[in-house]
């Protein structure tokens, strides 16, 4: 009977230590701080949901985002371990990584087989060299989107015509090619558009030399008639307003606009076969996940990324019109999101949009001289030698 009794109140002292135990983990709250250290006109939505979702879920921790930090105070920050996590740009990784400021996420990646799961156009932007730096947090494309019954009215067979021909035709017929993707100077998007499969920017320094052939094929391309500095322009809201009411031919936008195109007669331009090779649509990547090389609070690291890589919140992702970097979630996409989820398929490791890789100063100086070959105001030898002074002689 003492043993009955003993047992009795010892589990009952069990269950009271348990209870207090459980009471206090809830009422204590763990902090958790993100630097934000990227403005992503097309992730905001993504990351908010992020935060959002892993808060509800895991209900105990204080998160606080810190946007207005500058970056002297930020790298403080990061040395004194007060940061958890920081969302940027590929160029801010690249130069966080310089400085030591990161962890690379290597175990990350292949304990969960991300760098299966994720299209390898993608999860490059988060590699330098062989080594994880950064997860990205969605993936898209910049695509042609066009009204299949307007085009037909210049001539322009999407089936057969290839993107050099689609060009040609909208030169020919002056139709003005709006690009959408929050810029108001459109060559620095062309130049991504047609860097693809000449220059590897994952690793830019040993690789610049291939830009000339890029730079080369644009020169030519304006002296064969095909394109022209005043055949693009800055697209705003209108235009994409247009075209899913019928009014405008095409447009270039992000993959992200996907969700609003309502009418059926929008289509993706699929066709980019140039002779024997193949181009692909730009792929874009503005926030990379990472985490600093040092922190005070790794067990919160490990939760946000296991939730970040698991599934349930890319099929969030997906159930609201987004591509997720994880391809095993988008394998069922029908639709436009057909060719989105094709293209990434296709793309390789240099089909980034390029300015996410450049030196601002650079950029500019990159651009000046593609206007320049556009507009025909520079011929091929004289185009060379600048090109060389930008890749070669300047400091930047």
């Amino acid at each position: 009977m003492k043993r009955v009794k003993c047992g009795i109140v010892i589990a009952l002292l069990s269950l009271l230590l348990i209870g207090c135990n459980k009471e206090n983990y809830e009422n204590e709250k763990i902090d958790l701080t993100i630097a934000l250290q990227v403005s992503d006109v097309y992730g905001n939505d993504v990351r908010t949901k992020l935060v959002e979702n892993f808060n509800k879920k895991y209900d105990f921790y204080n998160i606080t985002i810190k946007e207005d930090i500058n970056r002297e105070q930020l790298v403080k920050e990061i040395n004194k371990g007060d940061i958890d996590i920081i969302f940027c740009s590929a160029n801010t990784m690249r130069e966080f990584e310089k400085e030591g400021l990161l962890t690379n996420l290597n175990n990350i990646y292949y304990r969960t087989n991300l760098f299966d799961k994720t299209y390898s156009a993608i999860n490059s932007y988060g590699r330098i060299q062989n080594l994880f730096y950064g997860l990205p947090m969605y993936a898209s494309t910049f695509e042609i989107f066009y009204d299949a019954d307007l085009l037909k009215q210049y001539n322009i067979d999407a089936e057969n015509d290839n993107i050099l021909s689609l060009l040609k035709k909208c030169k020919d017929n002056n139709v003005k090619i709006p690009i959408f993707d929050g810029n108001e100077n459109v060559h620095n998007f062309l130049l991504s558009m047609l860097m693809s499969n000449y220059v590897y920017l994952n690793n830019f320094d040993t690789h610049k030399h291939e830009m000339i052939n890029g730079f080369v094929k644009f020169k030519e391309l304006y002296d064969e008639g095909i394109l022209s500095g005043d055949m693009f322009r800055p697209a705003k809201r209108k235009d994409l307003n247009d075209l899913i009411e019928g009014k405008a031919p095409l447009i270039i936008s992000n993959s992200s606009d996907i969700s609003e195109f309502k009418n059926k007669n929008i289509s993706v331009w699929d066709n980019y076969k140039i002779e024997d090779y193949w181009i692909s649509p730009p792929t874009f990547v503005d926030t990379i996940i990472c985490f600093p090389a040092i922190s005070k609070n790794e067990k919160v690291q490990k939760e946000f990324m296991r939730y970040f890589t698991g599934n349930e919140f890319h099929k969030i992702m997906e159930q609201e019109g987004k591509i997720s970097a994880d391809k095993s979630i988008n394998k069922d996409l029908g639709g436009l999101n057909y060719y989105i989820t094709k293209h990434l398929e296709m793309a390789s490791q240099n089909d980034f949009i390029y300015n996410r890789f450049l030196i601002s100063s650079m950029e500019k100086d990159l651009v000046e001289l593609l206007e320049k070959t556009m507009n025909g105001k520079i011929e091929k030898e004289e185009m060379t030698k600048e090109l060389n002074k930008i890749l070669y002689e300047k400091d930047y």
